[in-house]
């Protein structure tokens, strides 16, 4: 079997671990909402008006590895991820909210914290710091009403609330709000291994955080993402990119990751050595006469 069909075999079972791993996800965060284990149909889904024909058949194609949301009309996806871990990048890639302004909305408190009167480029986290926390608040109240504003509009399809996640009593709160505006709603939690976060995080140019905050992030990750799952509809679990890092850096901070351009780097590396190692063998079978 040759090398490049081997390592593609190997990323297809890692594919195949990752999407049932996503399906126990989504289907334990749907638990409350399914009329048969054995169907898999879900209440809420079978009972939705919007989704209809094909749409309908694609969601229960798309939602056990934790897609669903792909067909639905009107998602809020509720990002979660340490500092570092590439959420603005996932976001930009796969909502693309620049290109859609009309009808995708990302929320995001360091924007906002960004347009606080006493905010110093030079000093970004200082505000996040300071011991009075009003620029904080004072951008919490901003994040809020952006936040109620979209969920009231019938022109968007998309909200995003970008952030760690780690305030598991707000994320929940807005969650339900979602929920009860009839929005679909969806946790994206971008995956990370710490030691990763901490160093992207201190070399950021735009805000650096600090080793001791990404550490106090990460203690309070896991149990907000287990308070939020219950609401809902689908929890999808994401490798984060690797930003170009070196592989071996990576390797050693624990960091996995499951892309198409890691199995295109792979392949890619595959067929150079399989050309290398032609090119030697012709050229030594060419100094040896033609035998």
């Amino acid at each position: 079997m040759g090398v490049g069909r081997s390592l593609l075999l190997l990323c297809l079972c890692a594919a195949c671990s990752e999407a049932r791993l996503a399906a126990a996800l989504a289907a334990r965060a749907s638990k409350q909402r399914c009329a048969t284990v054995a169907s898999g149909v879900c209440e809420a889904a079978a009972a939705s008006p919007r989704l209809r024909g094909g749409r309908r058949l694609a969601y229960h194609l798309l939602h056990p590895v934790s897609r669903g949301e792909v067909v639905q009309p009107r998602v809020v996806v509720f990002l979660a991820g340490l500092p570092g871990a590439g959420k603005t990048t996932i976001v930009n890639l796969r909502y693309r909210p620049s290109e859609r302004p009309e009808d995708t909305v990302v929320v995001d408190l360091d924007k906002e914290i960004a347009q606080h009167r006493r905010f110093d480029p030079n000093d970004p986290d200082r505000l996040y710091l300071e011991r009075s926390r009003s620029a904080y608040a004072w951008a919490d109240r901003q994040v809020e009403a952006r936040y109620q504003a979209a969920l009231a509009d019938s022109s968007n399809r998309r909200i995003v609330i970008e952030g760690t996640g780690t305030n598991a009593e707000r994320q929940v709160r807005r969650m339900q709000q979602a929920r009860e505006a009839g929005w679909y709603v969806k946790v994206l939690y971008v995956h990370i291994p710490l030691d990763t976060a901490i160093r992207r995080a201190a070399n950021r140019a735009h805000r650096p955080v600090t080793a001791e905050r990404v550490r106090q992030y990460h203690a309070k990750i896991l149990k907000s993402l287990v308070t939020m799952e219950p609401l809902a509809d689908e929890f999808e679990t994401y490798d984060a990119p690797c930003h170009g890092d070196p592989a071996h850096l990576l390797m050693g901070e624990g960091f996995v990751e499951k892309t198409r351009h890691l199995v295109g780097v792979l392949e890619a590396r595959a067929e150079r050595r399989r050309l290398d190692e032609a090119r030697s063998k012709l050229m030594a079978r060419e100094a040896g006469g033609g035998s």
